[in-house]
């Protein structure tokens, strides 16, 4: 399970260029920096992928991934819509409970707190100003 929360924003750079067929153009590296700030998390790294932007970082015992990209307005629907304004964020935030959790536990509780940092990170965006389009657990 993961939260994914699908946003627009006109907060953060749009400025680099996509090239042609690339879908994610690797913006959002200040995207990817905003959220590691907003949710306090410790000993954070900020990763260039191939995809996008990875961020890891530690609340408590937890540790916290997620994954910040873009997408061309008009190329990925979101929710049956594809909004013309944009860029289009997507943040997927995957959690790894601490190792001394066993069985279904461990799966409730990364499920649990996944969805709480979701549900703060997507409070924290609207007050910003952005649009929320979709903050929601996914299946993976």
């Amino acid at each position: 399970m993961h939260f994914r929360i699908e946003i627009i924003s006109e907060r953060f750079d749009k400025s680099v260029d996509a090239g042609k067929d690339n879908v994610n153009s690797f913006r959002g590296k200040d995207v990817a920096l905003f959220v590691a700030s907003a949710l306090s998390f410790e000993n954070v790294e900020v990763l260039n992928e191939d995809w996008g932007w990875g961020i890891v970082g530690k609340r408590g015992d937890d540790i916290i991934e997620c994954n910040v990209a873009d997408f061309k307005p008009g190329k990925v629907e979101f929710g049956g819509k594809s909004p013309a304004d944009g860029p289009n964020w997507c943040i997927i935030i995957h959690t790894r409970v601490s190792a001394k959790m066993l069985g279904l536990f461990n799966i409730r509780k990364s499920t649990m707190v996944c969805e709480t940092i979701g549900k703060e990170l997507a409070e924290i965006l609207m007050e910003s100003g952005d649009k929320i389009i979709s903050a929601e657990m996914e299946q993976r």
